[in-house]
């Protein structure tokens, strides 16, 4: 009996447990090395799905050289029927197409180079089990400044060794889709199922 209420007590938890993942930061770096024009659309890395689940895109930003003086920054996320771009810095020099989102320029945090993050709440889902490519589009200009801070999830960042560097920075998680999350239904049914089966084998 005391085996069955301690299956009872995981399925309960199993329940009432979010299908929702932990929260994740993945946030790439672009640097002088890679351009210094809006025509890059290089490749900085992926974020992979998973089977059986979405990736869901919580919050972007970008930190380092995209400072109220710094010409913009311009990072985008296409992949699994998302395709959008966000910026931040001083926009004089234009680009060749409008960015989806444009956030606040990032502020200083160790002077006179050193600048943190800023960021914008967001809410995007992936399509089930496919991954994110991060792309940088490029700059308008370089002004050697580099991210320094601590993100939102108290991560520091330290890029002072490379000056003329901003980062893409996203917040997502993995969530299981609705198919994949077995229906409480079928979890009570299991376990009162297993209950019975017990009772009945231990009174034969």
């Amino acid at each position: 009996m005391k085996g069955f209420r301690c299956l009872l007590v995981g399925l309960t938890v199993a329940l009432i447990a979010p299908a929702f993942g932990a929260q994740l930061v993945y946030a790439p770096m672009a640097h002088y090395a890679l351009g210094s024009t809006h025509l890059q659309n290089k490749l900085l890395g992926s974020i992979d799905g998973q089977a059986d689940h979405r990736i869901h895109i919580l919050a972007i930003g970008i930190g380092g050289d995209a400072n109220i003086s710094s010409g913009n920054q311009i990072f985008k996320a296409v992949g699994g029927g998302l395709d959008f771009s966000w910026t931040a810095g001083q926009n004089r020099f234009g680009a060749p197409f409008t960015p989806t989102y444009t956030l606040q320029p990032t502020p200083l945090t160790q002077a006179p180079f050193g600048f943190g993050f800023t960021y914008l709440g967001v809410d995007l889902w992936a399509d089930e089990g496919a991954s994110l490519e991060v792309r940088w589009l490029g700059t308008a200009d370089w002004d050697g400044c580099y991210t320094y801070g601590v993100d939102l999830k108290g991560t520091l960042f330290n890029d002072s060794a490379i000056p003329n560097s901003a980062r893409g920075w996203i917040l997502y998680e993995l969530v299981r889709t609705p198919a994949a999350v077995p229906a409480p239904g079928a979890l009570l049914s299991f376990a009162l199922g297993f209950g019975l089966r017990r009772r009945l084998v231990r009174r034969a």
